[in-house]
C-alpha cells in the first residue's frame, strides 16, 4: 500500500491488477515479426481474447512485446506481456 500524503499534489488509493506473460513460440530465438503469419495471427487472437476477458474486470489493459535487457526484460527470450489494473 502507498503511504498517505497530506500534499495536495499526491493522491493515493488502492489498486488491483495482474500481469501475464505470453511466449510467442517454442523457438525462443524468434521475435514476433520473424514468425510465420499463422503464428502471428494466433498471438494477435490471444491478445484479443485476453483484452476482452480482462476488460470485464479491469478498466486498463495494456499489451506489449518485451524483449532485451534495455527494456528491463527479465527473460532472455522474446515474449509479450499483458498488464491490467483497476486504476
Amino acid at each position: 500500500d502507498a503511504p498517505e500524503s497530506d500534499n495536495p499534489l499526491f493522491k493515493t488509493q488502492g489498486v488491483r491488477g495482474l500481469s501475464r506473460v505470453i511466449c510467442f513460440s517454442p523457438d525462443h530465438s524468434k521475435t514476433l515479426p520473424e514468425l510465420p503469419v499463422d503464428r502471428i495471427r494466433g498471438v494477435i487472437d490471444t491478445w484479443n481474447e485476453q483484452i476482452e476477458e480482462l476488460g470485464k474486470e479491469y478498466v486498463w489493459v495494456q499489451v506489449f512485446e518485451n524483449k532485451g535487457e534495455t527494456m528491463g526484460c527479465s527473460q532472455p527470450h522474446p515474449h509479450g506481456q499483458i498488464w491490467a489494473n483497476s486504476f
